[in-house]
């Protein structure tokens, strides 16, 4: 049988943890015995999955020393084939070094394509491929593609088996009346009352909105806050009564300042919440406002049927912004680019639009085509 290395060192968000999961219990079902390895530090997301490693290695201080105790940690691990849910090339580095099979999957291309560093261009021209997964069929501009000469990309869908599939399909609304009586429950689980004002769903993960301890520069840390303070004020200036939706506290800090005691709109603060609720969220919200195009959240809000709009933060961070205006263009998604003024007031415009509504049908049908033609699992299961 072949053994099956999941590898998420360095990787801690939702979106990574979530493609771990996702893989993770469709290789069980397959009948192999997958193992997970990760680094300290970086095990946050974990229970939200109901995964738990089966190898922790501990995280150094610096590139030289993480990768060290990567090499060093992966030398104790019996594998044939490395799947690896990061950019970086800590991991595969070491299955290059041992010719073993390996392709590496994330949301985007690497930030860097350097000799000697986390970003080790020699390593990504020996992987098998890179593969960038999206819920619909991106198309990378070749002037991105020439950044990386000699690396193998693809473009494949998120790592969803049938059972999953089926699984969220089923969370799509039925009728006004269901979707009504979902907000309401929805709502009361977290101690308000629904009165059929919008729901406002803010998606990011939490360090992209920290102020401290962050993995982004200052510039872009800067314009992330700048981003959600004015769509806070502009929210709330709008004088609509909302419901914004948070799931980290470091996005609710920001729209709580941006308030200034607007008793219209209530924060729904949900530090912690069940990978089950978050899907919930995506699927009844009126609309969701999120940061990226090709994240699991988007790929997760067109399986359920939700409403969103993207506004790409930082800007031009991962090529989100040219696929933001591919997704656009293909009606997919309503783009509101960062620092556009009245930011709020143009999210509350198009609810209810022709836009909003075709727009959804047609993420699902794109999501069901990736799945059925450019399936990331069945590219996995042809490493095996």
């Amino acid at each position: 049988m072949v053994k099956v290395l999941l590898f998420t060192g360095f990787v801690a968000n939702y979106g990574g943890i979530s493609k771990v999961a996702k893989a993770y219990r469709h290789l069980e079902e397959k009948g192999l015995d997958p193992k997970i390895v990760t680094v300290s530090g970086y095990l946050s997301n974990f229970p939200k999955f109901n995964l738990k490693p089966d190898f922790v290695i501990p995280q150094g201080k610096g590139f030289e020393e993480n990768t060290r105790n990567v090499l060093e940690g992966l030398d104790s691990c019996s594998y044939d084939v490395m799947v690896s849910f990061m950019q970086s090339t800590y991991g595969p580095k070491h299955a290059v070094q041992n010719n073993k099979r390996v392709v590496m999957v994330a949301g985007g291309l690497p930030r860097e394509y350097t000799k000697g560093t986390a970003y080790d261009q020699e390593v990504y021209k020996k992987i098998d491929a890179y593969v960038s997964t999206c819920h619909f069929s991106w198309q990378i501009p070749e002037e991105v593609k020439a950044k990386y000469p000699g690396m193998t990309i693809k473009v494949l869908s998120q790592p969803i088996n049938e059972k999953q599939r089926t699984n969220l399909r089923s969370l799509r609304f039925t009728s006004a009346d269901n979707l009504n009586q979902r907000r309401q429950d929805f709502i009361k689980m977290r101690g308000s009352n629904y009165d059929g004002s919008p729901i406002v769903a803010i998606r990011m993960s939490p360090d992209y909105a920290k102020t401290k301890d962050t993995f982004l520069p200052q510039h872009e840390m800067d314009q992330v806050q700048a981003h959600l303070k004015s769509l806070g004020q502009t929210l709330s200036s709008s004088g609509q009564r909302m419901y914004l939706v948070t799931e980290n506290e470091p996005v609710a800090d920001v729209m709580q300042n941006a308030f200034s005691g607007n008793h219209n709109i209530e924060v729904l603060s949900v530090p912690f919440s069940p990978y089950k609720d978050s899907l919930e969220l995506s699927a009844i919200a009126d609309i969701n406002i999120d940061r990226a195009t090709r994240n699991v959240v988007q790929s997760e809000i067109a399986a359920v049927g939700g409403y969103t709009i993207v506004s790409p933060c930082p800007k031009n961070y991962m090529h989100e912004d040219i696929t933001a205006e591919q997704a656009a263009k293909e009606g997919l998604i309503k783009h509101i680019p960062v620092g556009t003024p009245d930011i709020g007031q143009k999210v509350l415009d198009y609810l209810g639009t022709k836009h909003y509504h075709d727009s959804r049908e047609l993420r699902m049908q794109t999501w069901e085509d990736m799945l059925d033609k450019r399936n990331l699992l069945d590219y996995i299961e042809g490493l095996c």
